[in-house]
C-alpha cells in the first residue's frame, strides 16, 4: 500500500500549540474512515541489543476498517513553520482512511534510549544507538522537513554562512537533566579548552546559543576577536508565546546544524535534533569529559578544516 504522509497537531500538544497562531476553530467530519486497524508484533526478549527490543507495527489492516467522526484543530501548526508533507490535506479526510502509526517502531527515531530499554548501556552501545538514531532522523528530515520561506529567511539571519562551514555552534543548557530529581550546572570553564582548540586550528567563528544571556556575554568578551553570532531565546514553555519558542526553536536548530563543530552540555532533545539536521558534524559533550579531550578535538578540527580546503581547490580545479 502507498501510504500519504499527513501531519496535524492537536492543542493536546501543549508546549507547541498557540490559539493565536494555529487558531481555534474546530473542524468535525461525519461518517469518514477514522483509522485502520493496526496489529503490533511484541519485542523478542532473546534479542542481545537491549535498544532492538521494541514493539513495531505490520502492514495495516485494510481489510478492518472502522468508521467514525474525525476532529481536527485549528491549521494543525506544522504549516506554520515547515511546508505540507504531501498534497494530502483536511479535504481529502473523507475521501481516504487514515493509519495511525506509534512512533516506536525501528523506522523511527528516538532521542533517549528510555522507550527501548532499561538497561544501562555501555558507551560504545550508546555511541552506536545515537548514531544510527541520528542517521535514520536525518533522512526524514531531508524527505519531510523543509522550512516555510520565511523561516528559512529567519535561519540565515541568525547564522548567515553556507550549510557545513567550518565554524563551531556551542549550546549551553543552563540545567542539565542528571536524573529524574536532580539537574547540574556546567561551569564555562568547561567548554573554554574545546573553544581555545578550535581556534588554534584555525577556527574564526561560532554561533552561539543559549537561554543564559551571561554565558553567550562570557564567550563574546574572552573569544572578543572572533566572529560571534548569538541567539539568546527563552524556550521556558510558561514564558512568552509557544509560537514565538517554536519559531526561535526550528531557528536555532538549522542555525547551528549549518557548522561543522558542535559543542553542547548533556544529552537533550536541542542537542540530539541539531545532530538530526547535520548527522556529520564533529560534535563534544562536555558533559562527558571521560571520553573525550581538547587535544583530539583540535586534531579533529585540523583535519576536517584541512580536508575541507583540499576539497575546495579540487573544486576550484575542475572549475
Amino acid at each position: 500500500q502507498n501510504l500519504l504522509p499527513w501531519i496535524h497537531l492537536s492543542p493536546m500538544t501543549v508546549r507547541i500549540w498557540d490559539n493565536e497562531e494555529h487558531g481555534e476553530d474546530i473542524h468535525t467530519t461525519t461518517n469518514s474512515m477514522d483509522h485502520v486497524q493496526v496489529r503490533y508484533v511484541a519485542p523478542s526478549q532473546e534479542e542481545p541489543d537491549p535498544t532492538e527490543r521494541v514493539y513495531y507495527p505490520e502492514e495495516p489492516l485494510f481489510d478492518n476498517r472502522q468508521t467514525g467522526s474525525i476532529i481536527t484543530y485549528g491549521n494543525g501548526a506544522w504549516n506554520s513553520y515547515f511546508k505540507p508533507v504531501s498534497d494530502y490535506s483536511y479535504d481529502h479526510i473523507c475521501d481516504k482512511p487514515l493509519v495511525h502509526v506509534n512512533h516506536f517502531h525501528p523506522w523511527s527515531a528516538s532521542w533517549t534510549v528510555k522507550p527501548y530499554s532499561q538497561s544501562i548501556l555501555s558507551h560504545e552501545q550508546s555511541e552506536k544507538f545515537f548514531k544510527e538514531q541520528r542517521e535514520r532522523a536525518h533522512d526524514m528530515i531531508q524527505k519531510y522537513y523543509h522550512p516555510q520561506p520565511l523561516i528559512q529567511e529567519l535561519i540565515d539571519d541568525a547564522h548567515p554562512y553556507d550549510k557545513y562551514e567550518n565554524c563551531l555552534s556551542v549550546y549551553y543548557h543552563p540545567a542539565t537533566f542528571e536524573s529524574e530529581t536532580t539537574y547540574t550546572t556546567t561551569p564555562f570553564n568547561d567548554y573554554l579548552p574545546f573553544i581555545n582548540a578550535f581556534v588554534q586550528s584555525g577556527g574564526e567563528s561560532m554561533f552561539v546559543v543559549s537561554e543564559d544571556a551571561h554565558f553567550v556575554q562570557m564567550v563574546e568578551s574572552v573569544f572578543f576577536d572572533l566572529e560571534i553570532h548569538s541567539q539568546t531565546p527563552s524556550l521556558k514553555t510558561d514564558n512568552g508565546s509557544a509560537h514565538q519558542r517554536n519559531t526561535d526553536t526550528v531557528v536555532n536548530l538549522y542555525a547551528m546544524a549549518k557548522c561543522n563543530f558542535f559543542m553542547y552540555n548533556g544529552h537533550s532533545t536541542m542537542s540530539e535534533a541539531t545532530h538530526y539536521i547535520n548527522p556529520k558534524m564533529h560534535s563534544v559533550d562536555v558533559v562527558q569529559l571521560e571520553f573525550v579531550d581538547a587535544f583530539h578535538f583540535q586534531n579533529d578540527v585540523a583535519n576536517t578544516m584541512k580536508q575541507r580546503k583540499t576539497n575546495k581547490g579540487k573544486k576550484v580545479q575542475m572549475d
